[in-house]
């Protein structure tokens, strides 16, 4: 079978992403055990969270893992809008946090759910962060991107220390 264009648009995007080297090791972390769990990327509009995440979606991808990647505009920002996107990117009508947990977890060894433009999405935060992503199976993990740094809440609540990190993106460096 030939090659699809977009196959090939992917992997030189992979290949030609400079920079971030850092940010992108705390991302390919995630997918080992030893990692965090949730991981907070945020900067200022075209500072290149969204070329970060394509990389480091493409090389999970190339690992073995399966990245669901939401768009928080996209969708309502309530518990049940919030479950009917997750149902159709995971192929699966899901009627709850619980159902919809569970497909998340038997998708593959590792899971990795991105959603991006997160700042749209505030309102969801503590329903995410005290309910939905604690449910979650452990072979899950979540990536939050926005223009606005994380509440503080995921900073200083004891039970998330060592399974949360922030990365905030600044100007390329020289190198």
């Amino acid at each position: 079978m030939a090659t699809r264009i977009g196959d090939i648009l992917k992997r030189r995007a992979l290949e030609s992403f400079v920079g971030r080297r850092n940010e992108k090791g705390v991302l390919l972390d995630m997918l080992e055990d030893k990692g965090p769990l949730v991981v907070f990327v945020h900067g200022i509009a075209g500072i290149g969270k969204s070329s970060l995440l394509e990389s480091f979606s493409e090389e999970a991808r190339v690992r073995g893992a399966t990245v669901i990647r939401l768009d928080c505009r996209s969708m309502e920002p309530t518990e049940r809008g919030f479950i009917h996107e997750l149902g159709i990117a995971i192929g699966s009508e899901v009627r709850s946090a619980d159902e919809a947990t569970d497909r998340l977890g038997r998708l593959r060894q590792r899971v990795v759910l991105v959603l991006d433009t997160y700042e749209v999405f505030r309102l969801m935060d503590t329903w995410l962060r005290q309910v939905f992503i604690p449910s979650m199976p452990d072979n899950v993990r979540v990536v939050l991107c926005g223009r606005e740094a994380p509440v503080s809440a995921w900073l200083t609540s004891p039970e998330w220390e060592g399974l949360f990190q922030s990365i905030s993106l600044g100007p390329l460096g020289d190198d």
